[in-house]
């Protein structure tokens, strides 16, 4: 239990900004189960995402509620999922050469391909949660739209934390994730996809669950094939990237069933 405990607050330390205690255990055995927490820490994050915009709409119209809660998000995960949907848009964008590919991908500075690619995901991100908050009414348990703001953050990052089991790291040893890279058991992906799954409970209709599981699948498989076409594998980017995708694909799926 003890490292399963640690494992949670090394999770907490790699993908949040969240400060965790100073006596936190490290090992590459506690960093390899970190992994399956990876979709409770998008529990966290967007629980706290979501209590952000329902406070805000006690002030506020859903707009700048939903800014404001997309940007304690962005400064929960220090934006690392963004910059690395951006430096994968500038790789596939900038070389068609798997190797030239990484290359660009492991430059820290941002390409054109990657300052579009942020800005579309955000506009798109807050034109969704406004029609979803806006007009959701009593599609969830509890009647509260905000709450597919945890469902969208732990099924995404259970999506991207999928990619550790079924493709092959490229990013090399000096990449700055490969800490956090290793090889997922059967067991292991089982609790990741399950973590992910539960939070669709909080749909009141099994259909828009359906519907958002049916729609990131696809999603996850079209961008699973893309990375393996393009580079071989996956990088801590396409990791960051297929978060990124995945989360604007439950909202879009949500506010898809919602209008049908």
């Amino acid at each position: 239990m003890g490292d399963l405990y640690h494992a949670f607050l090394q999770s907490l330390m790699a993908y949040t900004t969240i400060r965790v205690p100073a006596g936190t255990r490290f090992s590459p055995e506690i960093m390899a189960r970190s992994v399956v927490w990876l979709p409770v820490v998008g529990w966290l994050v967007g629980a706290i995402c979501a209590l952000t915009t329902w406070g805000a709409l006690r002030l506020f119209g859903p707009g700048v509620s939903v800014i404001l809660g997309i940007i304690v998000g962005l400064l929960l995960t220090g934006a690392m999922h963004e910059d690395g949907l951006a430096d994968v848009c500038d790789g596939f964008g900038g070389s068609r050469d798997p190797d030239a590919t990484l290359r660009i991908m492991r430059d820290s500075s941002i390409g054109a391909f990657g300052t579009v690619a942020v800005a579309v995901a955000v506009a798109v991100k807050v034109a969704l949660l406004m029609e979803i908050v806006g007009h959701g009414g009593a599609r969830f348990r509890w009647a509260q739209p905000v709450l597919v703001l945890p469902v969208a953050h732990a099924l995404s990052r259970a999506a991207a934390a999928s990619l550790m089991r079924t493709h092959h790291y490229v990013g090399g040893p000096g990449s700055k994730a490969a800490i956090l890279v290793h090889a997922m058991s059967v067991t292991r992906w089982a609790m990741v996809v399950a973590a992910g799954v539960i939070p669709l409970a909080l749909f009141a209709t099994p259909r828009t669950a359906a519907t958002v599981l049916g729609v990131v699948t696809v999603g996850w498989l079209m961008l699973s094939r893309w990375f393996r076409r393009r580079i071989g594998g996956y990088t801590g980017d396409c990791l960051g990237a297929t978060q990124q995708i995945t989360e604007v694909l439950v909202y879009l799926a949500v506010a898809a069933a919602w209008r049908g």
